[in-house]
């Protein structure tokens, strides 16, 4: 004994899908919502994974056929639904760009001293790094927290000669170390 028949689904005519979709991404690129390559690019990519670029000629007219129609009803690259203000160029100063120059000289502390008289900086400070930790002064240097730590453990010890010879292997950090002592 069989069953009943399963109803079978409505064959799709990928071509008219691709069609759709095609329409679809032309709108979306005369609206300035997509650039052309993307969505060209996307909809060849859908016709190779369904097996359509078999034919390519036809992948290529049923691509090109909704564009075609934009760009003909449409100044290429014209913005559409845009109220952009235009550029107001003839208000500007004739020494705009240089009063910009200027202006960003002096907010970088590396060059602000060509426009405010003082002493350039380091030609280390100058031409180093770009960052939070270099505006202003160069930051000082400061031993890690585990260092100050051994270091007071070894004054408390008060092993003079072992806190000599820790403080010969540390001398980086031995000015540093030595003022923190006296501030304690």
């Amino acid at each position: 004994m069989s069953g009943p028949a399963k109803p079978t689904a409505d064959i799709v005519n990928l071509v008219d899908v691709l069609h759709d979709l095609a329409d679809s991404k032309a709108y979306r690129y005369a609206h300035h919502q997509i650039e052309l390559p993307d969505a060209v690019d996307e909809l060849q990519r859908l016709a190779e994974r369904t097996g359509l670029t078999a034919d390519q000629d036809l992948v290529q007219n049923v691509i090109a056929g909704p564009f075609a129609w934009v760009r003909g009803h449409l100044q290429d690259n014209a913005a559409q639904d845009c109220d952009l203000p235009e550029p107001h160029g003839e208000n500007l100063p004739p020494d705009y760009a240089s009063q910009l120059v200027k202006r960003f000289e002096l907010d970088d502390p590396r060059d602000a001293w060509k426009h405010t008289g003082e002493l350039p900086p380091t030609a280390d400070f100058r031409n180093g790094p770009i960052g939070p930790e270099r505006a202003g002064k160069p930051h000082s240097y400061k031993p890690a927290d585990s260092t100050v730590d051994a270091f007071l453990n070894l004054v408390r010890l008060g092993d003079r000669e072992r806190l000599r010879i820790w403080l010969d292997d540390h001398r980086r950090d031995a000015p540093y170390l030595l003022e923190y002592l006296r501030a304690v």
